[in-house]
């Protein structure tokens, strides 16, 4: 899973990071950071990406664009792309979905399925991560 996330404490933005493996682990490795003590009550959002680099670009400019007080400042390097910000959405560490299992049912669509599900993501401009968790929530809950 390729990932931009944010900590939102009373409403601000304190932090903006970025997994390009489990958004879970990378929850966890800042519950034990003393800096984010004070901010355990925080709010998570996310928003997937498709590879390391759209995730690092996108890392760097929500960086310079909200400034949140937990980033260094050698982070705020100014990126700009003619693009909207992704909808963010709310983290749940127990409705994540791990990315073997979606891309093993993935598979197993029949080809009709999958041409029915990609125009589908083209046009709502998702990602195709984002349309299989979507799609698998929606319609086979019960396979997790």
């Amino acid at each position: 899973m390729h990932a931009v996330y944010k900590y939102v404490y009373n409403g601000e933005i304190i932090y903006i990071g970025k997994t390009d493996s489990s958004l879970s682990a990378r929850v966890y490795c800042h519950s034990h950071d003393s800096r984010f003590k004070p901010y355990k009550d925080s709010e998570i959002y996310y928003f997937e990406t498709d590879n390391k680099y759209s995730t690092m670009i996108w890392e760097k400019m929500m960086i310079h664009k909200y400034r949140p007080k937990l980033n260094v400042a050698d982070n705020y390097y100014e990126y700009e792309v003619d693009e909207e910000e992704p909808t963010w959405l709310i983290f749940d560490e127990n409705v994540e979905i791990n990315h073997d299992r979606v891309m093993n049912i993935w598979m197993e669509l029949s080809e009709k399925e999958y041409v029915k599900l990609q125009n589908y993501a083209e046009s709502e401009h998702i990602t195709s991560t984002q349309l299989i968790r979507k799609w698998i929530r929606l319609f086979i809950p019960e396979k997790f």
